[in-house]
């Protein structure tokens, strides 16, 4: 049986997959195919309810974070849309505090560690050495 799930470029969120932490609706535990509304063949066809769904602009990517629900439970969807090439992640509602801590943590880092510097010499660097 061939896998669906690519191997190559494999990030952080993949490796979550793969462990089974994380189902994106392509590529999980047992690396079972999705249907349209997030549910696996076989475990029953309920749609999704909709709860709140909440858009980010952020350079070339549009995030979806969608609020849902279905009869295993309450989740949030994370899309990642650039250029028409979507990835998406699922978190089970009892995860979000733990992930809004994290992101917390991340934030405060990263207004500790100031601006940018680039490692990269410029042209007119170069030419003053």
């Amino acid at each position: 049986m061939k896998s669906i799930c690519p191997q190559k470029n494999k990030t952080f969120f993949d490796k979550l997959i793969n462990f089974g932490i994380i189902f994106d609706g392509k590529c999980g535990p047992k690396n079972q195919k999705a249907n349209r509304n997030g549910s696996v063949a076989g475990e029953g066809s309920d749609v999704d309810i909709e709860l709140i769904t909440e858009q980010v602009q952020v350079e070339r990517k549009l995030f979806s974070f969608s609020l849902r629900q279905n009869p295993r439970g309450r989740f949030l969807k994370i899309t990642e849309d650039v250029g028409g090439r979507r990835d998406a992640i699922i978190i089970p509602s009892t995860g979000l505090e733990s992930i809004r801590a994290i992101v917390e943590n991340m934030i405060k880092v990263d207004a500790e560690a100031g601006p940018i510097e680039s490692n990269y010499e410029t042209d007119s660097d170069s030419s003053t050495r």
